[in-house]
């Protein structure tokens, strides 16, 4: 087993910032949000994930542990990478490319100034690929169609921008990227594409042109999926009858509705 690297190696500057070992286990906590068994068991070191090295990684019993900000880089770039499914026992080997890079951009001596990110992809057996991706450039490297990525300077920047807000004494800033809504269906009546729903008087949602019991009672059969074959007749012939006096309120209110819809959709269009 083993990782295969087709990426590139840039030389290392001491950076205080990186390089101390100031900052203790709630800071940690604060910069990944990892609890502290969660953290715990990231540093075990009979399992691999993150190497940490140095006099104060085990400081001797009554001792407070201290980390640098090399150290908490490391443990970060690990756990966005297990967030999407990268082995954390291979994280060693590109918390060291990413700590190069570190260093040079808090230095701001960068060997390459051109944005620089991973492409990672599983390789024969347990074994994993990645080549840098450098801006313009492109990747140094063969990539195949399908890869996972990782911003590399995005990554620094947040965890340094995290680290220097330990060190002010100031709040962590977070750079959470929150998940993307879903668009409502267009049956719901938030969207109301097919102009199913509207409010009665007081202000409560009906399907267009029924009453609110009128309403219920359409909803109350069409959730009743299972049931709905075994109802009388005269369940089915008055489901019919709201079914009809709302498909013809529909129509007539998308009829009436259609050139202010339309003059939306062209607006929208033409602002893209």
């Amino acid at each position: 087993m083993g990782f295969c690297m087709f990426g590139d190696s840039e030389s290392v500057t001491y950076q205080p910032l990186l390089s101390e070992p100031q900052f203790t286990t709630n800071d940690v906590e604060k910069i990944t949000s990892l609890s502290g068994k969660a953290l715990e068991h990231m540093l075990d070191p009979q399992k691999g994930r993150v190497r940490l090295i140095g006099a104060h990684v085990n400081p001797g019993r009554g001792k407070r542990r201290m980390f640098t900000g090399e150290d908490i880089l490391a443990i970060e770039t690990a756990r966005v990478m297990s967030e999407i499914g990268f082995p954390q026992r291979w994280s060693h080997i590109l918390t060291d490319q990413v700590s190069s890079r570190a260093s040079q951009m808090v230095s701001g001596h960068l060997v390459n100034p051109q944005p620089l990110a991973f492409a990672l992809w599983p390789g024969e057996g347990d074994d994993w690929a990645f080549t840098a991706i450098r801006g313009e450039d492109g990747p140094t490297g063969p990539i195949p169609v399908a890869f996972q990525l990782l911003d590399v300077d995005r990554l620094i920047t947040e965890t340094v921008a995290k680290l220097e807000a330990i060190v002010a004494g100031a709040d962590v800033p977070s750079f959470k990227v929150e998940p993307p809504k879903p668009e409502p269906s267009p049956y719901s009546p938030e969207n109301d594409f097919f102009a199913m729903w509207e409010k009665d008087e007081e202000g409560r949602l009906i399907r267009t042109g029924l009453t609110f019991e009128e309403t219920r009672e359409l909803i109350e059969y069409e959730e009743d999926f299972e049931n709905r074959h075994d109802r009388s007749f005269e369940d089915r012939d008055r489901i019919g009858e709201l079914t009809r006096k709302h498909e013809t309120a529909r129509l007539a209110r998308v009829a009436r509705e259609a050139p202010e819809r339309l003059a939306e959709a062209v607006e929208k269009a033409a602002k893209k």
